[in-house]
């Protein structure tokens, strides 16, 4: 764990004094199948009837990113669980010394405890209590996320809550039994949202005064002890964007003015996002947008990540916790370091 945080470090480093790009964490989905449909999934999945990275393909492009530098692989899907060999998958990562999490609507959790136990972190995907749950991902979710929570702390197996905040959650429905079940865990919350890409492409699912009410609740219960990683900088840079702008839109790279009031984003230059089809993009906002997205099949893996330094967008409000992050803002990393460093379901930084 400590080589890879050196190295991460130093990665980050030249980037901010030389410039030099390194995809120190990648996404990959690893299959286009899935077992549900969530009205704001940002991936274009063909569920039951989608198809999975071939194994050995993966090995290769596992391969490729660890040699340019990656440090941590997000597994993602479609339903990455669905996978005929994530078993496997998670096994090769591993093996590699990389730090390795996966994202799971834990339907099928219980099939894969063992390889589960593997890996440095699970995000279970749970909006809030079952009403809404179910809503906007289907029947049974709600209770099969509460299992899997269970089952994570039953195999000591590091996990932590994902909730999409959209423009029906309220403290009474996600916040307050979010809370509650992240209490019973000790584990931590953590709070997006819904990109305009995939399922979501045009729908009206979060709305600017909704999500500024909705996270002016998160920053005052954040402060009240709500057990959530994301930092009040990136809380503070939603709400004030969602003041000025369309919480949906980015500065183009072309706006010299706006530009000036913005750090670069880092997507793109520290991180990537790899499809089930083999298309590259700098970050799950603009998955499958026009412009934002290379072949590895047709440029291979660095030829790929090489073109993505050209990207037409500058800055939106969805990648401020990476940003921060990787502009050293303490309270990020410290946020950033308890994320690395759960231990058996515990943070190694904490006294609990």
């Amino acid at each position: 764990m400590l080589k890879n945080l050196i190295g991460i470090s130093l990665s980050v480093l030249k980037y901010r004094v030389f410039g030099t790009r390194t995809p120190i964490v990648a996404s990959i989905g690893v299959t286009s199948k899935c077992n549900l449909k969530c009205e704001y999934c940002y991936a274009e999945v063909d569920n039951l009837n989608g198809k999975d990275w071939p194994f050995e393909d993966l090995t290769k492009i596992i391969d490729q990113l660890h040699a340019m530098g990656t440090r941590v692989i997000m597994l993602q899907g479609g339903e990455p669980l669905l996978h005929t060999r994530i078993d496997d998958i998670i096994e090769y990562v591993k093996s590699k010394n990389i730090y390795c999490s996966i994202t799971t609507n834990s339907y099928t959790f219980s099939k894969h405890l063992d390889a589960l136990k593997k890996l440095d972190q699970v995000q279970l995907s749970v909006d809030g209590n079952r009403e809404i749950m179910d809503n906007y991902r289907g029947e049974g979710a709600y209770d099969q996320a509460v299992l899997a929570a269970k089952l994570c702390d039953e195999n000591k197996i590091p996990f932590h809550l994902h909730s999409v905040v959209t423009n029906e959650a309220t403290a009474e429905n996600s916040l307050i039994p979010l809370t509650e079940l992240a209490n019973k865990y000790n584990t931590y919350l953590n709070f997006c949202i819904p990109g305009p890409t995939g399922a979501a492409k045009g729908k009206t699912l979060g709305e600017n005064e909704k999500l500024i009410k909705m996270y002016t609740e998160i920053r005052k219960r954040k402060r009240n002890g709500m057990p959530t990683n994301n930092s009040y900088g990136a809380i503070d840079a939603i709400i004030q964007w969602c003041q000025s702008f369309p919480y949906s839109s980015y500065i183009p790279s072309n706006d010299t003015v706006r530009k000036m009031e913005f750090p670069k984003c880092v997507m793109g230059d520290l991180v990537c996002w790899l499809d089930s089809t083999g298309l590259m993009h700098p970050c799950a906002v603009q998955y499958g947008q026009e412009g934002f997205s290379h072949s590895i099949k047709e440029y291979g893996v660095d030829g790929a990540w090489e073109r993505l330094q050209e990207l037409p967008c500058h800055f939106c409000s969805c990648s401020s916790e990476f940003n921060n992050l990787f502009s050293f803002k303490l309270e990020s990393v410290l946020n950033g370091l308890k994320f690395l460093g759960r231990k058996n379901g515990r943070s190694i930084l904490s006294n609990n």
